[in-house]
């Protein structure tokens, strides 16, 4: 495997004067001559024009350059844990610059529609993918679960799509708005849903900006950033204080400000440790973790901790319980995608009108997976299925309602009947799911979307 350029690498020499200004005006022209002189991430996506136009704006522009500047000296803060995430998930390490994209590598990140943290999740699909949210929480702005999250959510999406263009798509747009488009135009070619303006334009433009980031990322010599001293991971370690902890009484016991406790926990809202039934795990500075482990336990009993204030809990805190270590979850996790909320019904509109908001009016937000698609149509839903199809029973209905969606791409020699039969599902339903005939035949590469079970959906992923 060929040795990539990483930026955290000691800086080297600068390349020859003038020959970044030579290599930049190779870029002017896409083709194989341009690309041959650039180290290519190890994230396959498509090179277009406009992904050369983002290099040019973040390698030559001012504006740019502060800006991947900024971005890359935040990224060294959280390389190394986000890129052992995407290892132990077998995930392309590239998959980095979605961070970078989202949201230049701050935990604190918050768009107006309500995207949070590093990746940013919106509240219903953070909450699908583990991240707890309450008054006193809010784990989208915990790094490392977080990223757990996203690369859970991105292996999803490509288990779906098989490319990285649209899994990429999906997770700006949303997964059911991008099976809806592609449904509607008959092509799951990236570049052609947006020359077609099947996708909204910030997501044309979404997944080109990834890809210019992760180009420039990988040939940081060439484009003049390899002097760029970037930040040293964060050196931190847990301890676990009892719930209603004074933030300002554990940054007394490790001798450090309680900004910097602030820093390490963005996740933790308030002024205190999150209430619950369990001790929470709050990250120190490791250099002081022995000194808070020895004084804490003095000052906590000389401190009347808010566990029993009713201001304080709320009901779930009360009932349910938590568990606020963070998790590993396995590689084997099952897809979520099915547990996503369906996109706000609106009305009918002509797809080509232009107009980019949902039915309430408001301007959708692109951050937002799950958040309704603009262009007015509907996404067909089960209910849609039930009121075209033969009468049946009400449990072939729930049966057929618990199914997961797949695409599957027709390979030479597929039939309709060949590939119903290879997933266990009628053909039937496979016809007019995609509206087609049952005897039509298939034309290679097209996408069929399947309904299958779940266990079906787990063979198929190993």
């Amino acid at each position: 495997e060929v040795d990539r350029p990483s930026f955290s690498r000691p800086p080297r020499a600068f390349s020859a004067e003038g020959s970044y200004a030579d290599d930049a005006d190779d870029l002017d022209a896409p083709g194989a001559e341009a690309l041959s002189k650039l180290q290519l991430p190890d994230l396959r996506l498509s090179v277009s024009r406009r992904t050369l136009k983002y290099v040019r704006f973040f390698t030559r522009t001012d504006r740019g350059r502060a800006m991947f500047e900024t971005w890359l000296k935040r990224s060294g803060r959280y390389q190394e844990m986000v890129q052992a995430e995407l290892r132990d998930r077998r995930l392309p390490e590239d998959l980095i610059w979605v961070a970078m994209i989202e949201s230049g590598f701050d935990p604190r990140a918050k768009s107006p529609a309500g995207a949070v943290g590093l990746w940013q999740f919106m509240p219903a699909t953070g909450e699908v993918y583990g991240l707890q949210q309450t008054r006193h929480l809010d784990q989208r702005k915990n790094p490392r679960l977080a990223t757990q999250a996203a690369a859970h959510h991105l292996r999803d999406l490509y288990m779906r799509f098989g490319s990285w263009d649209l899994a990429l798509a999906a997770y700006n747009m949303g997964y059911e708005q991008l099976l809806d488009r592609i449904d509607r135009y008959g092509t799951s070619d990236f570049n052609e849903l947006a020359r077609q303006q099947a996708i909204p334009s910030e997501t044309a433009a979404y997944v080109p900006k990834i890809g210019a980031a992760a180009i420039v990322a990988n040939n940081l010599e060439r484009f003049g950033f390899d002097q760029v001293e970037v930040s040293r991971p964060l050196d931190a370690a847990e301890i676990a204080a009892p719930p209603g902890t004074p933030l300002k009484t554990l940054a007394k016991a490790a001798g450090v400000a309680t900004s910097t406790l602030r820093s390490l926990n963005p996740d933790i809202l308030g002024d205190r440790v999150p209430p619950g039934r369990g001790d929470f795990i709050v990250m120190l500075p490791s250099d002081t973790l022995a000194r808070a482990q020895a004084a804490l336990p003095a000052m906590l009993s000389a401190e009347q901790l808010a566990t029993d204030d009713a201001s304080v809990l709320d009901p779930v805190d009360l009932l349910g319980g938590r568990d606020f270590a963070p998790r590993r979850r396995s590689l084997d996790d099952e897809s979520l995608l099915s547990l996503l909320p369906k996109p706000a019904r609106r009305r009918a509109a002509d797809p080509a009108d232009g107009d980019d908001r949902p039915a309430s009016g408001k301007r959708r937000s692109m951050r937002d997976p799950v958040a309704s698609l603009d262009g007015g149509a509907e996404s067909p839903s089960d209910d849609d299925d039930a009121a075209y199809a033969p009468a049946r029973s009400r449990t072939a209905r729930a049966g057929r309602a618990a199914r997961e969606v797949m695409l599957y791409r027709v390979g030479p020699g597929d039939t309709l009947i060949g590939v119903a039969r290879q997933f266990v599902i009628d053909v039937e339903d496979v016809a007019r799911d995609n509206g087609i005939d049952a005897d039509q035949k298939l034309r290679v590469g097209a996408l069929l979307k399947l309904r299958i079970r779940p266990d079906m959906v787990d063979r198929v992923a190993s």
